[in-house]
C-alpha cells in the first residue's frame, strides 16, 4: 500500500516538484491532522517537495521559521490563536493558504483579512446547520476578499491489525453533538452499533492508537458526517486507512468521493443500511477503500493538492 501511496503522490506533485512548503498548526501528536502532517513532511519531501511540518509548541518552531518557503499551509481552527501568536508564519511565503477544518465560517474570518492568500474549507456549497443557521464559502471571500477552494480534511496511512471478536457494526465519535449532526443517537441505535467515544485528550489518543485494530475487526464501520455540501468526518478516512469497511450515512456530495458497494456501503436509511450490509462483500469493499485512501485520502494528498492549486494557478 506504501507504494501506491508514494507512486500517486509522485503522480500529483509533478507540476510543483522542487517547491517549498512550510505546515504549520494542525492537531497535536497522535491525532490524525498530527500524524498526517508528520507523515507529508516525509513523504512530500521523498518526492521532490521540500516540506516542514512545526507548530507553535514545537521546540524547533524558530528553526522552521528562520526560512523562506513557497507555500505557507496552515490548520487551525482556533482563529484567536492564529491572530495572536502566529502571525509571523504568514510573512514565510508569498503564498499563504489558510486551510480550515472546523464547519463555523463566519466572525471567525474577519480577523484574518490580509494574512491568506486563498482559503480551502473543508465543506463546499450553501449548507444550513441544525440551528437553522445558514452559511457559504462565500462568506469568507467576501470577508478575506481571497479565492476560496474545497479541500476536505484527510488521514495518515495506517496498518490494519484484525483481532477476533470485532463487532457487527462499530461507531467511533459523539453521538451527543447536536451543534453539526441531529439524529446520530438514532441512526448508531436502529443498526445496533457499538460507540466508543473519549471526551478527554488521553482518552482520545488512547481510541486512536487502537483504530487500526478496532475498525479492522469490526464487519462494519459506521461514519455519519455533517450534512452539509462535501463535508467528511477525519473518521471516514481513519475508517478506509485502517481497513474498515465504511458504512456511510450519506451527505451532500457523498457520492462525487465514494462509489457505494466498490469502496463503501452509503445508505440514506436504516433500513436501506441494514439491507445492503446483508448483501455486502465486506473484505473487498474494505480492500477497495483502502487503495482509495492509499492513494487520494492522505493528508499528504491534500498538502500536494493545496499547493498545485496555489502555485499552478
Amino acid at each position: 500500500m506504501k507504494d501506491l501511496f508514494l507512486q500517486s503522490l509522485r503522480e500529483q506533485t509533478q507540476p510543483i516538484r522542487g517547491a517549498s512548503v512550510l505546515l504549520w498548526g494542525f492537531s497535536g501528536a497522535g491525532f490524525p491532522g498530527g500524524d498526517g502532517a508528520r507523515e507529508a513532511e516525509r513523504a512530500l519531501s521523498e518526492v521532490g517537495v521540500d516540506t516542514v511540518y512545526s507548530h507553535r509548541l514545537d521546540p524547533k518552531s524558530r528553526e522552521a521559521l528562520s526560512r523562506s518557503y513557497d507555500v505557507v499551509i496552515v490548520t487551525n481552527t482556533r482563529i484567536g490563536e492564529l491572530v495572536r501568536h502566529d502571525a509571523a508564519v504568514w510573512e514565510r511565503a508569498p503564498k499563504r493558504a489558510l486551510w480550515f477544518w472546523d464547519l463555523r465560517p463566519g466572525k471567525v474570518a474577519a480577523p484574518l483579512r490580509g494574512a491568506p492568500t486563498h482559503v480551502f474549507l473543508s465543506y463546499r456549497g450553501e449548507w444550513t446547520s441544525p440551528q437553522g443557521e445558514r452559511y457559504h464559502p462565500d462568506q469568507w471571500r467576501d470577508s478575506l476578499g481571497v479565492p476560496v477552494g474545497y479541500c476536505p480534511q484527510g488521514s495518515p496511512m495506517r496498518e490494519p491489525a484484525p483481532k477476533p471478536g470485532g463487532h457487527q457494526v462499530l461507531f467511533i465519535g459523539d453521538l451527543n453533538n447536536a451543534v453539526y449532526h441531529r439524529g446520530r443517537s438514532q441512526i448508531a441505535r436502529a443498526l445496533g452499533a457499538k460507540v466508543i467515544n473519549s471526551r478527554t485528550r488521553d482518552g482520545r489518543l488512547n481510541v486512536e492508537s487502537r483504530m487500526p485494530e478496532l475498525y479492522a475487526s469490526a464487519r462494519f464501520s459506521l461514519s455519519m458526517s455533517p450534512l452539509a455540501p462535501g463535508y467528511t468526518s477525519v473518521r471516514t478516512y481513519s475508517i478506509l486507512a485502517c481497513g474498515g469497511c465504511l458504512l456511510l450515512h450519506r451527505f451532500p456530495g457523498a457520492d462525487e468521493i465514494f462509489t457505494d458497494g466498490e469502496n463503501a456501503i452509503l445508505f440514506d436509511s436504516t433500513d436501506e443500511a441494514s439491507a445492503k450490509m446483508r448483501e455486502a462483500d465486506r473484505d473487498r469493499i474494505a480492500e477497495n477503500g483502502r487503495k482509495l485512501h492509499a492513494t487520494r485520502h492522505t493528508v499528504a494528498h491534500r498538502v500536494a493538492d493545496i499547493c498545485r492549486r496555489v502555485l499552478c494557478c
